[in-house]
């Protein structure tokens, strides 16, 4: 069951569920999302999770705006978990569902693409719970995060809500701004900054902890932007776009290395494999090597 915004009816914005082409149900987005200007003109994530028999995810809120300059309140957020059947909320808990933006959530496919004969569930949600003021200037350019932003990332039952682990990442503005994903040791495992500055590496699916050390070997991911215009449809201005992000082996400190000769299954996740070879998308180049 697809779920959207209803079209032509943005005041007030609703959603709608749809099955074998007909609509299922639809309710008003502030019926399921109850914080303050909650909108997906902000932009949305959600996932269905059809073993629990729900949607889970966030929308974005309306910013205020003021001479040219939008704000956001990072902690005016919530995550929602709502029936696929009939729409109506389980549960609401504060933080922005983060699966897939930025973090790798366990469980749920990281392909370019996804297939309704084969869906991919995550086992363990993950959300950001921030504080602190974002200001942008103008649109496609990643907004400046204030002194006191900082970030708890949050590990959550997907079918209750309820917090299985925390971790205080701090002042994290990769983090906050998801401008990229933290180095990854394994599938399921990222090394990030605690609040103190401490280097751990973070099991996404238990929450636990270790130190590592900066020359640890890792994969690393970066944001790839680009500029696209948009023709007669929007007067021919351009506008900045995020793409698919560039892998390539690296160090936790985010150094560059050597690619191993085989990649290990982690690289396949991301990548496309076929023949027990595996190819992925680096910032210059497409690269290939055996699984």
């Amino acid at each position: 069951m697809p779920i959207g915004t209803a079209p032509r009816t943005r005041s007030p914005a609703v959603l709608v569920a749809a099955s074998r082409g007909r609509i299922a149900w639809q309710r008003p987005l502030a019926e399921i999302f109850t914080f303050r200007n909650a909108t997906t003109d902000g932009g949305w994530n959600l996932d269905r999770v059809a073993r629990d028999g729900i949607f889970v995810g966030s929308v974005g809120s309306k910013p205020v705006v003021r001479n040219g300059k939008a704000t956001f309140h990072l902690g005016v957020s919530m995550t929602a978990g709502f029936g696929i059947s009939d729409g109506r909320a389980r549960w609401r808990s504060p933080g922005l569902y983060s699966c897939g933006q930025p973090l790798p959530c366990p469980g749920r496919s990281e392909f370019g693409y996804s297939s309704a004969a084969a869906p991919s569930e995550p086992s363990v949600g993950i959300r950001f719970v921030e504080r602190g003021i974002a200001t942008a200037s103008r649109q496609g350019v990643y907004p400046t995060v204030s002194r006191n932003a900082s970030v708890t990332l949050q590990g959550f039952d997907l079918r209750t809500g309820k917090t299985r682990w925390s971790y205080h990442a701090g002042r994290n503005i990769s983090l906050i701004q998801e401008t990229g994903v933290p180095p990854r040791i394994d599938v399921q495992t990222v090394v990030i900054h605690n609040g103190s500055g401490r280097l751990l590496a973070l099991n996404l699916a238990t929450g636990g902890t270790r130190g590592v050390s900066a020359s640890t070997p890792a994969w690393c991911q970066k944001t790839i932007l680009y500029r696209l215009s948009h023709g007669g449809y929007y007067g021919g201005r351009s506008g900045q776009y995020v793409g698919q992000g560039a892998l390539y082996s690296c160090t936790v400190s985010g150094s560059r290395t050597a690619s191993p000769a085989a990649v290990p299954a982690l690289v396949g996740r991301i990548g496309a494999s076929i023949g027990g070879l595996t190819a992925w998308t680096d910032t210059g180049a497409v690269h290939a090597a055996p699984r």
